[in-house]
């Protein structure tokens, strides 16, 4: 929930900044004053992150309890087992781990660049942004995490906690309509458009890491949530932006036809996605059905494949 509320938080505070430096406002302030509007909102807003930092140094980790203590898998070398758990079981982590950075390449590069679709395609203003798509992304942030909780919980209490890979094969394509936000008849429902896929990718991110510790070893529940960071940030936050980029400056040749390169992009990727999770729901009826030695770590509700 931090990271989209923060997504929202930071569309409200920067339209609000950048507003305020177009009007002048800062004009009188010392250095500040002499800079381009977006160059003074970029050394307000990085400025703020000193103050999470200061913040940090406050704080100490409280003592866990009923920490339980579990054996490191058997190897001569660091991180060959998990390495050979991780091929053993590549029918349900490939599909898996690369459906989840491809639906996050549409999360980083739509995100990145809705912002630029309203104001080139719709006229909207920075103050525009800060006012809606803001407070919009907020809501919706806030609300895709509890959604996915209380389907993860309602799966688990009916027994059918396998249904979270159909809830991961589904949700990506729930998000299509986001991406065609560029269709819209006006300014507010396309932001409404836009901001509306953050419960969804908020679903998809709650659902995922609940997923991935029930599916590998304990002792590999860090490693396997940091290998989704890795592929997210390779896969999703450096090729999404650029590859909406380049739909935009060398397919459509036109700046302000980059609500339709979202949609060039995002679309195919969402049900790429799908697909691939759809293809580990596969694979993870077959290992639980097979219940071979290679088969994953999961709860024990899970023998039922449903």
């Amino acid at each position: 929930m931090g990271q989209g509320l923060a997504n929202g938080i930071a569309i409200s505070v920067t339209g609000i900044i950048i507003s305020v430096a177009i009007a002048g406002g800062f004009a009188a302030v010392p250095l500040i004053g002499e800079m381009a509007p977006w160059r003074t909102t970029f050394l307000i807003c990085g400025a703020l992150g000193l103050l999470v930092a200061l913040g940090l140094l406050t704080t100490r980790e409280p003592a866990r309890q009923n920490v339980t203590v579990t054996k490191p898998l058997k190897s001569a070398l660091p991180g060959v087992a998990e390495a050979q758990f991780f091929w053993r079981n590549r029918g349900v982590m490939l599909p898996l781990y690369f459906g989840f950075a491809i639906v996050f390449l549409v999360a980083y590069g739509a995100g990145s660049w809705a912002p630029a679709m309203l104001m080139r395609g719709f006229g909207a203003s920075p103050a525009f942004l800060g006012a809606w798509l803001g407070p919009f992304s907020i809501a919706f942030a806030a609300v895709g995490p509890l959604i996915g909780g209380l389907l993860l919980d309602r799966s688990m209490k009916q027994g059918k906690v396998m249904k979270r890979f159909g809830i991961l094969s589904l949700a990506p394509l729930l998000a299509i309509p986001s991406a065609l936000a560029v269709m819209a008849d006006n300014v507010y429902v396309a932001a409404l458009l836009v901001a509306s896929s953050a419960a969804i990718f908020s679903v998809i991110g709650t659902v995922m890491f609940a997923t991935l510790q029930a599916i590998v070893p304990p002792q590999m529940r860090g490693s396997s949530i940091s290998l989704t960071l890795i592929l997210n940030t390779m896969i999703g936050a450096a090729c999404g932006p650029l590859l909406i980029a380049t739909v935009t400056e060398h397919i459509l040749g036109d700046a302000t036809q980059v609500g339709w390169s979202i949609a060039i992009v995002s679309i195919p990727a969402l049900i790429v996605g799908a697909a691939l999770n759809a293809l580990a729901w596969r694979g993870m009826k077959q290992a639980r059905l097979a219940k071979t030695e290679t088969a994953l770590l999961l709860d024990p509700q899970l023998a039922d494949p449903a």
